[in-house]
């Protein structure tokens, strides 16, 4: 156990060095290889479950952590070389830059810290409750996260730099229009996708853990917590774009207060529910996702604060198109997905549940697109300029200094 234990840590030191160059990269606004390298990571933990699994047993997996890490790390070497990156041993702690990350760094390990916190705290409430109460939050969990993980945190991610930049250039008009069109942008993509998880959750829970040998009443409970937290994939994806607003700003002290804020109102609400209430699992589902709302709400109000920024009027009126049309959407989806539900797909069998899922995602999604058209959503003719560079790939690759071909170091 202590060898698999210094591997692991081993793993996290690579892994580090890695995501160490991962910012670096992403700072000159590259985000190609950043991007690609978590599937060289995945693929070296198969490579070391399949290789070593059968002659060394659990050591296998972690010897494939390992593999990943330093396939992470290896790809993303070429790319900061060419940005001008060269390590070299220095050990000045007055450098004013080395100040400055450790005056940010402290507040963001204590928001780490706040963050471990609550995922002990769910674990514990989770174990208090009846069996399988931790394996279904977990479950309703994942499939919540997923929109968050496809839209949230890259659009977070990819503004980081671009903010930095204009608030070191003073830039605040600018930065006021990049803010409020990230802000619509993130509700834009996670608002249709929270509304399509929460209307097919028996489908995909069913789907993703098994038609016949997840038990109907842990799917139906599951399904229940997944409606639930569905509602905060807004606020959650928000969090990770105004968290990474304030970093660029310099500031990790607010995260942080809103952070331990949040987590202290989440632990004492499923506390109450939990152990004076004596309710089931769905109220950690609830608490988790009060406690959301609650952080995304004070942080983009202090953010806005912060700037002395005040959004105007075409932002609100933007937001409540994307809303109405959400709405309108839900209902679109929900009909046709009881109808195929109770009349034409026998849902006993998994074929016919995955296409009623596919058929229903892809009515409601086309609805979503066709009143996007209707309301005149300009968040939609942002996305249809990116899909049309996307579909010209060649030009845009060439014209960006990614290292598609052998790269030529600048330094």
């Amino acid at each position: 156990m202590a060898s698999l234990t210094r591997i692991m840590i081993f793993a996290q030191l690579l892994f580090g060095l890695s995501s160490f160059l991962t910012g670096i990269i992403q700072s000159h606004k590259r985000f190609l290889v950043p991007a690609l390298s978590p599937l060289l990571y995945n693929l070296g933990i198969i490579l070391g479950t399949v290789l070593f699994s059968r002659s060394l047993g659990i050591y296998g997996p972690a010897l494939g952590v390992v593999l990943g890490a330093l396939f992470h790390l290896i790809a993303q070497i070429p790319l900061a070389r060419t940005l001008g990156f060269r390590y070299s041993w220095s050990w000045d702690l007055k450098h004013p830059a080395v100040r400055e990350i450790g005056r940010l760094m402290i507040p963001r390990t204590l928001a780490l810290s706040v963050m471990q916190l609550e995922q002990t705290a769910l674990v514990f409430f989770a174990t208090s409750l009846a069996q399988g109460s931790l394996t279904m939050i977990y479950i309703a969990q994942q499939l919540t996260n997923l929109p968050v993980r496809m839209f949230g945190i890259p659009i977070a991610q990819a503004s980081l730099p671009f903010f930095t930049k204009d608030y070191a250039q003073h830039k605040f008009t600018k930065l006021n229009r990049m803010l409020t069109s990230s802000i619509l942008e993130i509700v834009y993509l996670t608002l249709p996708a929270s509304i399509l998880i929460l209307v097919l959750r028996i489908p995909l829970v069913r789907l993703a853990y098994g038609a016949g040998s997840f038990p109907w009443k842990a799917t139906v409970t599951t399904g229940k917590l997944v409606a639930i937290l569905s509602l905060a994939v807004v606020a959650r994806s928000l969090v990770h774009l105004a968290v990474r607003v304030f970093y660029a700003l310099h500031n990790t002290k607010i995260p942080f207060l809103v952070a331990t804020l949040a987590t202290f109102l989440n632990i004492s609400l499923a506390a109450y529910l939990v152990f004076i209430l004596h309710a089931s699992v769905i109220s950690l589902a609830l608490s988790l996702t009060v406690s959301a709302f609650i952080e995304a709400i004070l942080l983009i109000v202090l953010l806005f604060r912060f700037l002395k920024l005040k959004p105007q009027f075409l932002f609100y009126f933007s937001l409540l198109k994307i809303i109405i049309i959400s709405a309108l959407t839900a209902v679109a989806l929900w009909l046709p997905f009881r109808f195929f539900d109770q009349f034409i797909f026998d849902t006993t069998r998994t074929l016919p549940l995955l296409i009623l899922t596919l058929t229903t995602s892809f009515i409601g999604l086309s609805i979503y697109l066709i009143f996007s058209l209707w309301f005149k959503v300009d968040q939609l003719q942002i996305f249809i300029k990116l899909f049309k560079r996307l579909g010209n790939w060649q030009q845009v690759l060439a014209k960006t200094s990614e290292p598609i071909d052998q790269p030529k170091p600048t330094v």
